[in-house]
């Protein structure tokens, strides 16, 4: 879902997934690339002024336009493998990523030189997140939940493992103030408190609603 609501951008088709974009209000489809073909795509983030759209096409990161017809611009050279946006900052000039096959989470400089933005390797961890205000580094590694301060130079020193919470797609309100985390049984909410390090921890555990089965079990939910 687009920050502003306007637009959904669903991940779909077999046996090579492609991102569309579906009108909320109208329900109308149409496919993310529509001037050219970039090949094998990842699924996308919305930038946030909800003008555009971040994927990987191949060994490229580029940036899409939600107007129809615009083609792909690349934020990135190729980088020789395929890495996976996660998140942009408000500002636009900074870029979290993960590996398509690998457990690392990059960094991308927007404001280099093209040729220049290259990924630097922050933390472990399949996916990442941003909290609303930019300070802080959701990590999850195997389902293991972690938050980091961000942007931080203390490495691993900064990273705190969030016990006993277990989910694949964790997902901040838009207000920065709770964490939604949805799990086999359902989904929970965690009120978010700062942390001495500049990171954060959780509150007391609130069941929202549990899930109904039978359920997909590959089935996640990754906005709110």
């Amino acid at each position: 879902l687009s920050p502003d609501e306007e637009w959904i951008v669903a991940y779909e088709g077999s046996p090579f997934p492609r991102n569309w974009l579906y009108k909320t209000r109208s329900g109308v489809r149409q496919p993310l690339v529509t001037a050219t073909s970039t090949g094998r795509e990842s699924p996308a983030i919305w930038s946030h002024d909800s003008r555009a759209l971040y994927f990987a096409a191949a060994e490229l990161i580029v940036r899409q336009s939600v107007l129809p017809g615009e083609a792909p611009d690349p934020v990135t050279p190729p980088l020789g493998r395929m890495l996976i946006p996660q998140d942009v900052t408000s500002d636009g000039r900074e870029l979290i990523a993960t590996s398509w096959t690998g457990n690392e989470v990059f960094r991308i400089d927007l404001k280099a030189p093209l040729q220049k933005r290259t990924p630097e390797r922050i933390a472990s961890g399949q996916r990442a997140r941003l909290s609303p205000d930019g300070k802080s580094l959701l990590l999850n590694d195997r389902n293991r939940l972690f938050s980091a301060s961000y942007p931080s130079s203390r490495g691993a020193d900064s990273i705190r493992e969030l016990p006993g919470v277990r989910s694949s797609y964790p997902i901040f309100s838009r207000d920065g103030r709770e964490l939604f985390a949805p799990n086999t049984f359902g989904m929970y909410s965690y009120p978010l408190l700062p942390a001495p390090d500049g990171a954060f921890r959780l509150g007391q555990q609130s069941l929202l609603f549990r899930f109904s089965y039978p359920l997909l079990s590959s089935a996640n939910i990754i906005s709110a």
